[in-house]
C-alpha cells in the first residue's frame, strides 16, 4: 500500500487537475486590485477558497511577481509559482503566464495535469459548485476546452472621484 502511494508520488505521468491563478502585481487601472478588499477580504482569496474547496482540483497554483499575493497563497496552502519579469508587463498575456507555469509544474512538481482549469482573481462570483460543475461537464462531454460566462441583468460601473470609488 505504501509503495504504491509512493509510486503515485514520483510518476511525473500522473494525471491529474490543476488550477492556475494567473495574479501579477501591477495594474495599470487599479494598482494591487488583485488584493484590494472585497467583503473584508482581498480579492484573490475568494478564488483562493473556491478553487481549494473544489473536490474535483487536485492542486492550485498560483503565478505571481508580487510578496503580498505569495504570501497570503502561502498562508492559505495554494503553490505559488514566480513568473518571471518579462511575464509581468501590461502587455503580457494570460497565456504566457499559463504557459509558464505549466512548464514549471511539469518540471519543479512532476505534475503533468491532463486538465487545466484557468481561474480569475478579478472573477470571483462562483457558487461553491461552479468549479466542479465545469470540470464533470469537460470531462462528460469529452470537450478539448470550455468556456464559462453568465448572463447579466444588472451592469454596475464603479468610477473613481479622488480617493472613493463611486
Amino acid at each position: 500500500k505504501v509503495m504504491k502511494k509512493l509510486r503515485g508520488w514520483l510518476d511525473i505521468n500522473k494525471k491529474s487537475v490543476v488550477a492556475i491563478i494567473p495574479a501579477r502585481g501591477g495594474s495599470k487601472e487599479l494598482s494591487n486590485k488583485n488584493i484590494f478588499p472585497v467583503l473584508q477580504k482581498p480579492l484573490i482569496e475568494w478564488t483562493f477558497k473556491q478553487s481549494l474547496s473544489a473536490s474535483k482540483i487536485d492542486y492550485t497554483f498560483v503565478s505571481t511577481d508580487d510578496n503580498q499575493i505569495t504570501k497570503l497563497a502561502n498562508n492559505l496552502g495554494v503553490k505559488t509559482i514566480l513568473r518571471p519579469e518579462n511575464l509581468c508587463k501590461d502587455d503580457s498575456t494570460s497565456e504566457s503566464a499559463l504557459h509558464h507555469a505549466i512548464e514549471y509544474i511539469k518540471s519543479e512538481h512532476h505534475i503533468l495535469p491532463d486538465i487545466i482549469v484557468f481561474l480569475q482573481a478579478t472573477s470571483p462570483l462562483r457558487l461553491n459548485d461552479d468549479i466542479d460543475n465545469a470540470v464533470s461537464l469537460f470531462n462528460k462531454k469529452n470537450a478539448d476546452s470550455l468556456f464559462s460566462a453568465t448572463r447579466l441583468s444588472d451592469l454596475t460601473l464603479w468610477e473613481r472621484k479622488k480617493d472613493n470609488w463611486q
